[in-house]
């Protein structure tokens, strides 16, 4: 977006340590090019670039991310000398917001990050319909024609200042090869444990005295692992576990199972882990030699001779729910005292989350999120609206399915609450009225309070049950059903739920307002391109009806890019919208990984969403429920895309 006046101000991530990379440099408006001009050339494939560009009248905060080939018709030629160093020439030709020919030239200074750029900018100015003042006033006036100017890049860096007509001008931007998976190594995760004791421990001892199993546990416990439980049947350790940090199962499996391939008695032969994740077990390993496994962990056994005694396959329903009835617990092991509550600090949603609880296998844990932000930009009720908040919440878990959890919400800033009413959307205001929700109460507010009962009946089957006030403007009831088959790289799911419409003032009333909503969902897999694409028909929250299609994008770094809209015969004739043409619901959303800028493995992500606030059709509830996107990052990208045994053994 661009907009006239003064600078716009941002933050830039200072990583000029990393190494040089091979990428297009950006034009100041983001694709390929040379100053302002494109050029023939695209980004690598899942290439983000980040940055901001200034030459009067003209100011602009961009994103690119590089996912197909560029359509505009233009060709480059590089040229490689050993005395003079690197040449880049682009030509192009258009129409629209070109006005004939343009091009430039590139060249790299030998034995320098030093580059001199020559354009000549073939931009129509005077009629681009970035030109127009916000007030409409007369537009903003530059002429184009030659452009001089100089850059510099270092690793992911790109400072380039420009000459026009009398005008300075500069760029900064910052592109990230989203393809890669990490880009910094993982020193901070804990040295690998020894699989050798000077003695093991015997078999009969575990079978007759749980607490013998104490070192084991604790040795998981002090490596991250929670909800551990442990059984032994005949010569077959069985266990289940969890990891919230590690990005990988294959990781948090191998890591576990080299402790218990330690802390094993003799005449244990076999091991069977499954790994849970959100309370739902995921996948199953199966390790069918454990003197072999101990030995690749020694490095004294070759991978391959390894291999044909492991596998992977999704979780057992009934094999868990045994184990977990069955299994010795963490508190039959470990004594009921504590030092104290552990306090766990990641980086994870928008900012920071912090969560304290009194254990790894305690039932209930407080969590608070001292920064979340939602913003949006060129809404009807204002070029730019935001929300900073903060949150805190309170979970407990009375079983292995069944909690409860609390939400509060205190606003720090807005300017929501500053709108005003606009909408003439002939549909019921089911979103359009989020002002009333900021300027009705106090800063703190109730944001949640809700029962809800998480399960994994039969086979790749999940269900989510939640009841209760869902969020922060609906309460009610309902609940979604996921299936995965066996093989292929679809599933299907269904959602619905009876909710009503919650008072302004985010106490425990509600308005007249409710319906009911339910939606049938199928998501498809393109693997090969990291791609899913969604397909969801049914009643929305306005009563309209219609479907909503989605695309989403996972690069291997973890980031993630993707779009949604609606088309529903609901009809908002808010402007943009018009009784011939109504608006319809749509947005991106991108989620960026903060592991790989991390010297330890994290799952952790910034999510950011672009929306409009203030529409009414195309709407869901906000209830907790996504089964599919909370097992699709682990089970479909660590046991497929990345390879069932990614980061195993590290």
């Amino acid at each position: 977006m661009r907009t006239s006046g003064s600078f716009k101000r941002g933050v830039a991530l200072a990583l000029f340590f990393l190494p040089v990379v091979a990428l297009s440099a950006p034009s100041s408006t983001s694709q390929s090019g040379f100053i302002h001009m494109p050029d023939g050339r695209v980004a690598e494939d899942g290439t983000l670039t980040l940055g901001g560009s200034h030459m009067s009248p003209y100011s602009a905060l961009w994103g690119n991310i590089t996912l197909f080939n560029g359509r505009y018709l233009a060709a480059s030629k590089r040229f490689d000398t050993a005395r003079f160093g690197a040449f880049d020439l682009g030509v192009g030709v258009g129409s629209g917001r070109f006005d004939g020919p343009f091009g430039g030239v590139r060249w790299s200074l030998p034995g320098s990050n030093f580059r001199l750029l020559a354009e000549w900018d073939g931009y129509d100015y005077e009629n681009d319909f970035w030109s127009l003042n916000t007030d409409g006033s007369e537009p903003l006036r530059r002429d184009g024609g030659l452009t001089l100017g100089v850059e510099y890049q270092h690793g992911w860096f790109l400072l380039q200042g420009a000459h026009q007509d009398g005008e300075i001008g500069a760029t900064l931007s910052v592109s990230l090869p989203l393809q890669q998976r990490t880009f910094l190594p993982k020193t901070d995760e804990p040295a690998p444990v020894p699989v050798e004791l000077e003695r093991r421990p015997e078999l009969t001892a575990w079978q007759a005295d749980p607490v013998a199993m104490r070192p084991l546990y604790e040795a998981l416990a002090d490596e991250g692992f929670s909800g551990t439980r442990l059984l032994v049947d005949g010569d077959t350790i069985r266990a289940s576990l969890s990891h919230a940090r590690m990005s990988t199962i294959g990781r948090a499996v191998g890591r576990a199972a080299r402790l218990i391939a330690l802390h094993a008695p003799d005449g244990v032969a076999r091991l069977e882990l499954t790994f849970v994740s959100s309370r739902l077990p995921v996948a199953t390993y199966r390790f069918n030699d454990l003197e072999l496994l101990r030995g690749y962990f020694t490095g004294t056994v070759d991978p391959l001779d390894l291999q044909p005694t492991l596998a992977a396959s999704y979780a057992n329903a009934d094999a868990y729910r045994e184990l977990r009835e069955e299994g010795t617990p963490w508190d039959a092991v470990i004594e009921a005292e504590t030092d104290g509550p552990t306090i766990h600090a990641s980086m994870i949603s928008r900012v920071g989350a912090f969560t304290v609880s009194p254990g790894p296998d305690a039932p209930g844990a407080f969590r608070f999120q001292p920064l979340r932000l939602s913003w949006l930009f060129n809404d009807p009720s204002g070029a730019f609206k935001y929300d900073l908040f903060s949150t805190a919440s309170y979970s407990h878990w009375f079983t292995d399915s069944l909690y409860a959890v609390g939400a509060l919400r205190l606003t720090l800033a807005e300017n929501v609450s500053d709108a005003e009413a606009f909408s003439n959307s002939v549909l019921p205001h089911v979103r359009s009225d989020i002002a009333e929700y900021r300027r009705a109460g106090g800063r703190v507010r109730m944001q949640a309070l809700q029962l809800g009962h998480i399960a994994n009946p039969t086979d790749r089957v999940y269900t989510w049950l939640s009841a209760g006030y869902l969020e922060e403007m609906y309460g009610g009831a309902g609940g979604e059903v996921l299936y995965l088959p066996e093989t292929g790289n679809w599933a299907i799911d269904f959602a619905a739920y009876g909710v009503r419409k919650r008072e302004f003032d985010g106490g425990f009333g509600f308005r007249d307002y409710q319906t009911i909503t339910a939606l049938g969902s199928f998501h498809y897999r393109i693997p090969q391109h990291g791609l899913t694409l969604t397909t969801r028909v049914g009643r929305f929250l306005a009563r309209d009806n219609g479907v909503r299609f989605e695309v989403r994008r996972r690069f291997l770094s973890g980031f993630e890019v993707g779009a949604w809209y609606s088309h529903t015969d609901g009809k908002d004739i808010t402007s943009p919208g018009s009784p011939e043409n109504p608006y319809r619901d749509k947005g991106v959303f991108l989620r960026f990984a903060i592991g790989p800028f991390q010297s330890f493995d994290s799952g952790a992500a910034v999510n950011l969403r672009m929306a409009a606030w203030t529409r009414d059709p195309g709407q869901m509830v906000g209830a907790p429920g996504g089964l599919y996107s909370l097992l699709e990052r682990r089970l479909m990208l660590n046991l497929r895309e990345q390879g069932i045994w990614s980061d195993f053994g590290y």
